[in-house]
């Protein structure tokens, strides 16, 4: 399946690249860059599908070290292959994206050797690669709402950097790009705290010992809670500084460090909003997990960008991001009163 949907979505991107950019928000200014950057990323689609969806094998089976080098050799060694090939050979954007293709390609090298090798479980075999349309409808249910919420985001992008672009111009859509990172940046390790506790959930729901799942449930969401604290109020603490990490140009820092400040100001709400995402998922509940997810994107936040422009338009781009924060606040609310209700009517 994950090899099918890399060659879907490689096929897709090379065919619509153009609208897709523009889309995105590329203007005739930065559309070479776009375009030069995508052609060649794009060709890496398999080498990220297959990384990151096999890993999860790797992880369930207890090797979380294992597991975590994977994200850490792909990361490490585009950081250490970017400046080569960008500035040592000069190949600008197309070096980018290509120390990006390369490392993607080394972390699935790495998969794929657990993965035959002789310490996994669950090794790969031709005779297990049959399709089962019973297990794949289980997996596609379950996968559901993470999918939805990965797919959305390319939505979010699109809606966000055209309300921007009309709003603020090009220097606030490279903004929103160093926005878009930062919040990736918080969220991932607190999603990874949620994630980590979904083996353990599952495992110990299945066995009937409810005391162990409201235990993990309890701890998963204290860890993930604290680090979107930390990690939240320390970038709304220090814009610029985070700014500058991608661009030291003045007109950028003068315009982002708002705009970061309120994009991320309730960040703190992620740590239990993901707990709970995937705690829903953990006990067999994907639909419930799409849901919010659902109802935070495209009930709350798509809206939002576009009604809150019309009504403050004074506030420039500003009003556009506003709309993050509402929708976060919105759903975390919401889903913590449904929360406490359902964890009480599943495990009794």
């Amino acid at each position: 399946m994950l090899l099918i949907t890399s060659v879907i979505i490689t096929i897709t991107i090379l065919a619509g690249k153009a609208p897709i950019l523009r889309l995105f928000g590329a203007s005739e200014a930065t559309m070479p860059f776009a375009d030069q950057y995508m052609s060649i990323y794009c060709l890496g689609t398999i080498f990220v599908q297959l990384t990151v969806g096999m890993n999860y094998y790797i992880t369930t089976q207890g090797f979380a070290a294992t597991a975590m080098v994977t994200t850490m050799l792909g990361g490490v060694l585009n950081i250490v292959l970017d400046p080569i090939f960008m500035f040592g050979l000069h190949m600008g954007v197309a070096g980018a994206a290509l120390a990006t293709v390369l490392s993607q390609m080394a972390s699935f090298v790495w998969v794929l050797m657990f993965l035959f090798g002789k310490k996994t479980a669950l090794r790969i075999r031709p005779k297990n690669m049959r399709p089962n349309w019973a297990i794949l409808k289980r997996i596609m249910l379950l996968g559901a709402a993470p999918c939805f919420m990965s797919a959305s985001e390319g939505v979010l992008h699109i809606c966000f950097n055209n309300q921007v672009l009309a709003c603020g111009g090009d220097v606030a859509v490279s903004a929103m790009t160093i926005l878009f990172t930062m919040f990736q940046v918080v969220l991932l390790p607190i999603e990874g705290i949620a994630q980590g506790s979904q083996p353990i959930i599952s495992y110990n729901y299945g066995a009937k010992t409810y005391s162990r799942v409201r235990e993990t449930v309890s701890l998963a969401l204290k860890a993930a809670t604290i680090l979107a604290v930390v990690m939240g109020f320390t970038v709304v603490g220090l814009p610029e500084i985070f700014i500058r990490i991608f661009n030291s140009d003045p007109q950028l820092i003068e315009t982002g460090a708002p705009m970061l400040r309120l994009y991320m100001a309730v960040m703190f709400l992620h740590g239990p909003n993901c707990t709970f995402q995937q705690t829903y998922n953990s006990l067999g509940e994907g639909k419930k997990s799409f849901f919010f997810a659902f109802y935070r994107k495209i009930i709350l936040l798509i809206p939002l960008l576009y009604i809150l422009p019309a009504l403050l338009p004074a506030w420039g781009v500003m009003s556009v991001i506003l709309a993050e924060p509402i929708s976060d606040t919105l759903t975390a609310l919401a889903n913590a009163v449904y929360f406490r209700a359902f964890m009480r009517k599943k495990l009794g």
